[in-house]
């Protein structure tokens, strides 16, 4: 009741707020405008209602009928407005003979003039929305992380959406790897009951991790797209990328550059991504007739020192393989450290190709070779969808796999 009523008064507030902002004006003329283009801004379109009739819109104004009257058919006249007799409607479509674009670009001078803008409360008393969507990030600072936040707020920014971001901060709690059910379960659970306290038109959740998040989310009242995982229940929307394609153009591209005995470093054991890419690289090795040794797969789990590990590893064979996959760019970067501080020539001795393409991993010398993940697109289309969603129009796309780039810089030469 308490609620009701604050919002009943805030209402009213925000009302009387737009009146004084119309009746300030100093002329009929430019109360009349003032009120007309903050309708029509106010419901999205040059053609709108208003819930006055002439003297009611006179008495909100206050000013003069007669007057007022005098300057609507002047409006008119001049193809700003046409109004619909007795049904307090005013239509100036933006392609109408009446309104030339000479007087529209006149129109949106004036209201640029006068600082109009919607007020984003005053509209959700009104409509019941807030045009906010919240943003869950398992971790900010995971790498893929601040590259989708940029796709999603550049794309629904544009649509008028504000965003209220939450980071979980997972990464500390459970490192690199995600069996530890119990950090997320809490971690989102807390992260939710805050956004139920926030007034948000519906959620993103954004992972550290291409993997089923189903048990995680709970069942929401309000519409949530996930971007970097997926839920198999198919409950929920989700954006991720591709993880076989593009291992495929990564093992022929090593096969065409004459590279015979190739060596993978993989990522952590339970990690998901890592055993596709795994899967994916051996299946085109078999298909050219080749294949994978088991002593050429080296442990990781996505850290600088996995590399450096792997090379140890790999000064240890007899028959050392000429090219090394490195499934992100941090093992591949700790990789070529240490064999270029042994004296180990990259791509000379050995090529490398890592996947991420991280910022950081952009000025090694030489440049490292790798993958692109479409991060910033995977955002953008997390936050159209949503905003459909948010709209009321059911999406055919439950789930949506953008394709990845490669990259091909100078750490890989031809073996001869």
């Amino acid at each position: 009741m308490i609620r009701n009523l604050v919002s009943v008064l805030a209402n009213k507030i925000l009302i009387l707020n737009d009146k004084i902002t119309h009746v300030g004006k100093r002329t009929t003329r430019d109360k009349l405008l003032s009120y007309l283009s903050a309708e029509s801004i106010r419901q999205s379109s040059l053609s709108f209602d208003i819930p006055f009739d002439r003297q009611q819109l006179a008495d909100y104004l206050c000013i003069d009928r007669a007057a007022m009257s005098t300057e609507i058919s002047k409006l008119q006249k001049e193809g700003y407005i046409k109004s619909v007799q007795g049904k307090g409607s005013f239509v100036a479509p933006k392609n109408s003979e009446l309104v030339q674009e000479k007087k529209r670009k006149e129109i949106m001078e004036i209201i640029e003039r006068e600082g109009y803008s919607p007020n984003r409360i005053a509209k959700s008393l009104r409509t019941k929305e807030s045009n906010t969507i919240g943003i869950m990030v398992e971790d900010i600072t995971a790498f893929q992380t601040p590259r989708i936040i940029d796709g999603v707020n550049n794309y629904v920014e544009k649509q008028g959406y504000a965003v209220i971001l939450n980071n979980m901060g997972l990464l500390e709690k459970t490192g690199n790897h995600y069996s530890e059910l119990t950090s997320y379960h809490s971690a989102i659970s807390k992260s939710i009951k805050l956004f139920n306290k926030t007034q948000i038109d519906g959620l993103i959740y954004v992972a550290m991790h291409d993997r089923d998040v189903m048990e995680l989310i709970p069942k929401l009242n309000m519409p949530i797209v996930l971007v970097y995982c997926y839920d198999t229940s198919k409950r929920n929307y989700h954006v991720t990328y591709d993880n076989v394609d593009i291992i495929t153009d990564v093992a022929e591209y090593l096969m065409k550059h004459g590279h015979e005995r190739i060596g993978v470093i993989k990522g952590a054991e339970d990690s998901l991504p890592s055993q596709k890419r795994l899967r994916s690289f051996i299946s085109q090795l078999e298909k050219a007739g080749k294949e994978l040794k088991e002593e050429y797969i080296f442990p990781g789990a996505w850290e600088v020192k996995d590399g450096v590990s792997a090379y140890e590893r790999y000064k240890q064979l007899k028959e050392k393989p000429t090219a090394i996959f490195a499934m992100n760019d941090l093992m591949a970067v700790g990789f070529m450290d240490a064999a270029l501080n042994d004296g180990v020539r990259i791509p000379e001795d050995v090529s490398v190709i890592g996947f991420d393409n991280r910022q950081e991993c952009r000025f090694t010398r030489p440049r490292l070779t790798t993958v692109d993940i479409p991060l910033e697109k995977m955002g953008e289309k997390a936050g159209q969808i949503l905003l459909r969603l948010i709209s009321g129009q059911i999406s055919d796309e439950k789930k949506v796999v953008l394709p990845c780039e490669f990259l091909e810089r100078d750490s890989v030469t031809y073996n001869e």
